[in-house]
């Protein structure tokens, strides 16, 4: 595995930093044709490196919790393509993006191979997205972000307000799986609006995994972004249809950069504060999970929600009458309270 991670690594630094030499056997149209492609190939990464202290436990960790690297480009006008890996996930070695996306017509474009199926937004499940150093509950124990299928997105504006409507179809399975199936997995989302502004979205994913999971996601969000702050919240249901269990979870979330040069290495200060929950059959038993996140982050660049150093502190709070219901359904799982100080970087 280390071998095949190093190679991509090669791969991709040589395709990002090389000009190629043609031989003079090719035409001056393919040559340039090539040289057009190369030129519009981009390589874009992340790196998450932190430490953590856990009160509860009274210990300490460092970790690199993400190292991605990625490559993406333009084959010709209306064909794109994207390739990214995660080198190290708590060290596991994943192949995230294989996909290509085709232009159609004006506002529609299909994409096909491994990539973000429509139930969750970059901002909960992207760790160079994320708005403080862990995934709210709804984009880390629902289901995984990506599939293998075809997705076909349609954009056009209604007086010059944004909506988009996508539809996909896939393996089941999530990523890496090419799993024959005689029960696909399918998903749609409504998105209203564009992520300056306002934005709404609302989707559902059908995921006939197994006869023991056999689940129906729902969601809806709302956010509004503007210059220099940003508030989100979201809605999650999974129902599934072999247990008659339902997990439910909601978030708020919000950030605030405040314009601050600090010698010569930070832009920009960022509080930021959230709120979520979760809990199984909540009608009856109400939210067995709840956790308060404070941060502040200390911006590197001039693009904000971006590149930064942040601290942050996570209080949880589990009824005490629920704790063997969290325990029966999360085995294993770390509900402490939690100080993170992490390192994040967008190139």
């Amino acid at each position: 595995m280390r071998i095949v991670s190093l190679s991509l690594l090669t791969v991709l630094l040589l395709l990002s930093g090389i000009t190629p030499c043609w031989g003079t056997s090719q035409n001056d149209s393919t040559q340039t044709a090539k040289q057009e492609m190369l030129s519009k190939l981009e390589t874009f990464g992340v790196l998450k490196a932190r430490v953590e202290y856990d009160f509860n436990a009274e210990m300490y960790r460092f970790a690199v919790r993400n190292a991605r690297l990625g490559l993406k480009g333009q084959l010709s006008q209306g064909v794109n393509y994207q390739m990214q890996a995660e080198l190290s996930n708590n060290g596991t070695f994943t192949i995230l993006d294989l996909y290509s996306s085709i232009k159609i017509i004006d506002g529609l474009t299909l994409t096909v191979g491994q990539a973000g199926h429509p139930l969750f937004n970059a901002y909960t499940v992207s760790p160079g997205s994320l708005l403080f150093a862990n995934r709210p509950f709804i984009g880390k124990f629902f289901t995984g972000s990506r599939e293998i299928g075809a997705t076909a997105k349609y954009s056009f504006n209604i007086q010059e307000f944004p909506i988009a409507l996508e539809a996909g179809i896939y393996n089941g399975g999530t990523i890496n799986n090419p799993r024959w199936s005689n029960a696909p997995s399918y998903a749609g989302r409504l998105t209203l609006g564009s992520m300056t502004g306002f934005r709404s979205t609302v989707k559902a994913y059908r995921y006939p995994l197994s006869d023991v999971e056999d689940y129906l996601f729902w969601g809806v969000d709302f956010r509004y972004e503007a210059s220099n702050w940003r508030l989100e919240t979201e809605w999650m249901n999974r129902h599934n249809y072999a247990d008659k269990l339902d997990l439910s979870s909601y978030y708020i979330q919000g950030g605030y950069a405040i314009p601050c040069q600090i010698g010569h290495l930070f832009d920009h200060l960022l509080p930021a504060v959230r709120w979520d929950a979760m809990g199984y059959d909540i009608s009856e038993n109400g939210f067995q999970i709840n956790r308060l996140t404070v941060g502040l982050g200390f911006g590197l660049t001039k693009k904000l929600f971006s590149s930064i150093i942040r601290i942050d502190y996570e209080l949880y709070q589990i009824p005490e009458e629920d704790s063997a219901m969290v325990a029966k359904f999360f085995p294993g799982e770390n509900f402490n309270d939690k100080l993170t100080l992490e390192l994040l970087i967008n190139f």
